[in-house]
């Protein structure tokens, strides 16, 4: 079902992404793309010309990020939430892009997105279960950070509407790596997938999870730290990715 709210103009930002390259407006009460979202569009391996599909796009910033490296993308997404949507479409145009956005939940698309089949689809899903913490008070950010559908559904619309050799990749903390690989098993066997760490001496934040139908293997790659040991500044290749919009290997 979609959550459909009315767009406040008070009530937006307009930010800066990518050095600038990129500005979008965002909800000031709602949620609000950051650092995982621009990390999630730089480690897509995507070619010009390709197709590629956002499952809950928000208000469409890893899109634009990833449209901004790489030339002619048909870019599609869904989203939940009705006012996101419009504000994904009205980010596409200021951008100079056309996106084509759907409306709707990963557990029950519309018609006409489950018609397509893309290169690439890539989503950062909600972290939070449905069963944990407190709900978020207002809708765009609640459904954005608690999931209203598993992330096995998730999995299993983008195994659906893969192109044969095309390629998921996802962002999600750690606790969700078991339940991503128990919902992959039954459409997608190839799993590679990188640590996220802050420094070298802390946990692991968040992980990129590159999946497809290349024959059954798992790999784990070098991990990527985002600061220097006791500094607060980014690294060189985190930095790359954020200000120039260049691609993460992970």
């Amino acid at each position: 079902m979609a959550v459909d709210h009315a767009v406040a103009e008070d009530d937006l930002t307009e930010d800066g992404f990518l050095g600038g390259r990129i500005t979008a407006l965002q909800s000031r009460t709602g949620f609000r793309s950051g650092i995982d979202t621009v990390l999630l569009a730089a480690a897509i391996d995507a070619r010009p010309g390709d197709a590629i599909l956002e499952l809950g796009c928000g208000v469409g910033i890893a899109s634009l990020c990833l449209s901004a490296r790489i030339d002619n993308l048909h870019v599609t997404g869904l989203d939940i939430c009705a006012k996101s949507a419009e504000l994904a479409r009205r980010n596409a145009t200021r951008n100079g892009r056309r996106f084509h956005i759907h409306v709707g939940d990963v557990a029950n698309p519309p018609d006409a997105l489950l018609t397509d089949r893309f290169d690439h689809v890539f989503a950062n899903p909600p972290y939070q279960r449905a069963d944990a913490g407190t709900p978020a008070a207002t809708g765009d950010r609640r459904h954005a950070r608690r999931e209203s559908s598993p992330l096995a559904r998730w999995v299993a619309l983008a195994g659906r509407l893969l192109k044969r050799r095309g390629a998921l990749t996802m962002i999600f903390p750690p606790d969700r790596l078991p339940e991503f690989l128990s919902a992959a098993g039954g459409c997608l066997d190839t799993i590679r997938v990188c640590p996220i760490y802050a420094r070298r001496d802390g946990p692991c934040r968040r992980l990129i999870v590159h999946a497809s139908r290349a024959g059954p293997s798992f790999s784990l790659s070098a991990p990527v730290y985002l600061h220097h040991d006791g500094r607060r500044d980014y690294t060189s290749r985190i930095e790359a990715a954020l200000r120039r919009g260049e691609a993460l290997a992970t």
